[in-house]
């Protein structure tokens, strides 16, 4: 009984958000300002790549996402287009292996909705479930508590929950990698590896969008409601 209550008044509490981030957007003025830092770097290729017969000489087209984040320099996203579809690569640097993550045809791929950074969003796949949360400013007891909640996450929810953060410039960027990188305990290196930050200054919301570089800043939104931009 208790779950059926929680499981309703989630669902009312999301509706109610959705209206109340419609409200916002149609009643603020949108702001064109950008924050240039982002916590990943993008590097595009059009030319083929011949790696463990993955890419061949049919590749059309490459996009290469890399984290800043010290306990994620072993690993890269690949986006591949080729043969009427893109691929999304999880490869391992340490061994040069490749692990396919999902496939999709061209236009489905390109209407795809992303509501976080593509790095982190790439790397988690399909039919992600998410917990959000929005954060601002510097006050240490908030940064705190989101290390203990992503504890809580592990130990209490299955393995596919994830929680994302969404965030601007006012925080301390150091933040950033100190929770995605956070460790179990400290007598072991296991990572938690179920949090992930998304820049509200710069969402690209599909693929296209990425493309032509059309990004979304959302720093109109009132910062308590940033929570919810999974939703769209």
């Amino acid at each position: 009984m208790l779950d059926k209550i929680l499981k309703n008044a989630y669902k009312i509490a999301i509706i109610a958000n959705i209206f109340t981030c419609i409200l916002l957007i149609i009643t603020n003025d949108f702001n064109q300002d950008q924050f240039l830092q982002n916590n990943f770097i993008q590097i595009n290729k059009t030319s083929s790549l011949n790696t463990n017969n993955i890419f061949t000489k049919d590749t059309k087209d490459i996009h290469i996402f890399r984290s800043e984040c010290y306990c994620r320099k072993n690993e890269e996203i690949y986006v591949v287009k080729y043969d009427k579809k893109y691929s999304v690569f999880l490869k391992n640097n340490s061994n040069n292996k490749f692990k396919e993550l999902f496939s999709m045809k061209i236009d489905e791929f390109l209407n795809l909705t992303f509501t976080c950074d593509l790095y982190n969003d790439l790397r988690r796949g399909l039919n992600q479930k998410i917990i959000g949360y929005s954060l601002y400013g510097r006050k240490q007891d908030f940064y705190d508590r989101l290390k203990e909640i992503s504890k809580q996450i592990k130990n209490l929810y299955s393995p596919e929950w994830k929680m994302r953060v969404y965030y601007d410039k006012s925080i301390n960027q150091s933040f950033i990698c100190e929770l995605e990188c956070l460790e179990q305990n400290n007598k072991t290196n296991v990572m938690i590896d179920n949090s992930d930050f998304c820049d509200i200054n710069k969402i690209y919301f599909n693929f296209s969008s990425y493309l032509s570089d059309k990004s979304f800043n959302a720093d109109f939104i009132h910062s308590m409601k940033w929570r919810w931009l999974f939703l769209f």
